[in-house]
């Protein structure tokens, strides 16, 4: 579970929505916003824990801890200037959509960081990398080099990739 939020901040978020009765559907948002932004801490500690200096190494989870942030970022900022800056309802209106597609958003993000398909789809990109599929995605095509009569004029390197032995 996640760690409530500690009085001072709760307090300081109420006050700042409890002048403008339209912004009370933005609370929720900043109090969401809380609980994620201490949920990405714990699991950026969890994951150096775990991965320690492997963890460069792991751009899709990197990726998704920046996601996370912008969002958490996205949403506490749009329900700021929405309250301080800009205190009309049709605002409020939007802010609350955007923030309630920002925290589905977030929501996918942080399942994705224990479910997920990484280690498949690097599976995929090194047997990419190494040829094992060539031959299949190149099955049934006319090579447009040899289509126009172009074999000797094209240099070595747009030459198409010599055939590697396929992985069984």
């Amino acid at each position: 579970g996640l760690v409530r939020p500690n009085g001072k901040l709760l307090a300081k978020i109420k006050k700042m929505m409890r002048s403008w009765h339209e912004g009370k559907p933005l609370t929720k948002h900043l109090l969401f916003a809380e609980k994620c932004s201490r949920k990405l801490a714990k699991a950026i500690i969890m994951a150096s824990g775990k991965y320690q200096n492997k963890l460069p190494h792991k751009q899709l989870m990197l990726t998704r801890f920046f996601n996370i942030a912008s969002e958490i970022y996205c949403m506490t900022a749009v329900c700021a200037y929405v309250a301080k800056v800009m205190p009309i309802p049709c605002r409020a209106e939007l802010a609350d959509l955007y923030c309630q597609m920002a925290r589905r958003r977030l929501e996918q993000e942080f399942a994705a960081l224990s479910d997920n398909s990484d280690s498949l789809g690097r599976k995929v990109a090194e047997h990419t990398i190494d040829g094992y599929y060539n031959e299949w995605l190149t099955e049934g095509t006319i090579s447009m080099v040899e289509m126009l009569g172009l074999k000797d004029s094209v240099p070595v390197y747009f030459s198409p990739m010599p055939k590697k032995k396929t992985v069984s």
